[in-house]
């Protein structure tokens, strides 16, 4: 019988044999305007027979548990069967409050992780955020230059970002390393 422990890292993706549990960490954006800080957060999606249903737990404010209605979408208008399973998403730490949408395309990717859609491998040790459309494009959200930071300070490896983002978290970094 295979382990059901995912493996531990810092951050990144890790999936999980049989029981189908994808896990991947990713920046909470909690009073991002009050501290201009960022918390790395792991969003654990399992994927078991049952009822279809979909629960997202773990201080989920009404815009994340909102993503259950956008991730549906976007999977399905991206032609990806979205699994008639029951799917629970845990957002840890269970005790910081999660806000926004930036939380829909970690949730997405991790949903196809765990049905097998998605190899892990191509996200190991990245950060991922960004809002779904409902046709599957995905948008920029607030708030990157803290998650940039954070990223760096916690030594993660990449961010993967929506290209509407890209400047904002790129040329702050570069300035940082140039002691600018």
């Amino acid at each position: 019988m295979a382990s059901r422990e995912p493996a531990r890292g810092p951050v990144g993706l890790c999936l999980v044999g049989c029981g189908r549990i994808s896990r991947m960490h990713l920046p909470a954006i909690k009073e991002l305007e009050k501290r201009g800080e960022a918390a790395l957060v792991a969003v654990e999606v399992d994927v078991t027979p049952g009822l279809p249903a979909f629960t997202v737990v773990g201080l989920p404010d009404s815009t994340v548990r909102e993503s259950r209605d956008r991730v549906k979408s976007a999977i399905r208008n991206a032609g990806y069967a979205f699994p008639m399973e029951r799917i629970t998403v845990s957002l840890a730490p269970a005790d910081l409050r999660k806000e926004g949408a930036a939380f829909d395309l970690p949730v997405a990717l991790g949903i196809l992780g765990a049905t097998g859609c998605l190899k892990r491998e191509p996200l190991a040790g990245l950060v991922v955020l960004g809002e779904l459309a409902l046709d599957g494009e995905v948008r920029a959200v607030r708030g990157v230059l803290p998650v940039a930071l954070a990223c760096r300070r916690a030594g993660v490896a990449g961010l993967l970002l929506p290209q509407g983002n890209g400047r904002e978290a790129e040329a702050p970094l570069h300035e940082i390393d140039r002691g600018d």
